[in-house]
């Protein structure tokens, strides 16, 4: 019963750090869109950037209750979030689908997995599948609130109130789905660690 409580503690602790970031980034960014008229400028990547240090930051407060040495986790997932959302971008020039591009979410949990995988590969067993778990996770955590917006976008005029409000929304299904698919891969990787020590 204890390891169960535990377990589900962890996943409450790691979603709501991966929910960190997604919250107050969209909020950031749908801020700043609702009154500048949707123009793309440097305030956009700056969002990015703003919602990778805050997933790695939200997410090390986790880790380094399980793992030692696990600071480079945050410089880490804020690369492998920025560059996997530019090559998603960038790669949607060949993949669309309906106008929607689906190699965001896919680029993004890749690039991630990759990057975050040298923080477990000493420390976890079998840490080579937190990049699988990391692509499934983003594919279906990032995916469905991009097709929420894609769907829901172009048939509604929105108030600045409500387009911040809305992306906020956003920000919280995208966190809440990422962190609670990812922390069950990450309660049994952990759970299989070979060195568990309370300390970061």
């Amino acid at each position: 019963m204890t390891i169960l409580s535990n377990n589900a503690n962890m996943l409450i602790r790691w979603t709501l750090g991966t929910t960190l970031g997604p919250f107050v980034g969209f909020v950031f960014l749908f801020s700043y869109l609702a009154y500048d008229s949707y123009k793309w400028t440097i305030i956009v990547p700056m969002g990015f950037i703003v919602i990778g240090i805050l997933l790695g930051i939200g997410q090390w407060v986790v880790l380094r209750t399980h793992l030692i040495n696990v600071w480079t986790w945050i410089p880490l997932t804020a690369i492998g979030f920025i560059l996997g959302v530019f090559i998603g971008l960038f790669s949607g020039n060949w993949i669309n689908i309906d106008g929607w591009n689906p190699s965001i979410p896919v680029a993004v949990g890749a690039s991630m997995g990759i990057f975050q995988w040298p923080v477990f590969s000493k420390q976890v067993r079998r840490s080579i599948w937190w990049i699988p778990a990391s692509i499934i996770s983003w594919t279906i955590g990032l995916g469905i609130p991009l097709v929420v917006f894609d769907l829901t976008t172009s048939e509604h005029i929105w108030s600045n109130y409500l387009l911040i409000l809305y992306g906020a929304s956003l920000g919280l299904l995208w966190g809440i789905l990422v962190g609670l698919i990812s922390g069950i891969f990450l309660i049994f990787l952990i759970s299989k660690s070979v060195s568990k020590r309370n300390s970061g």
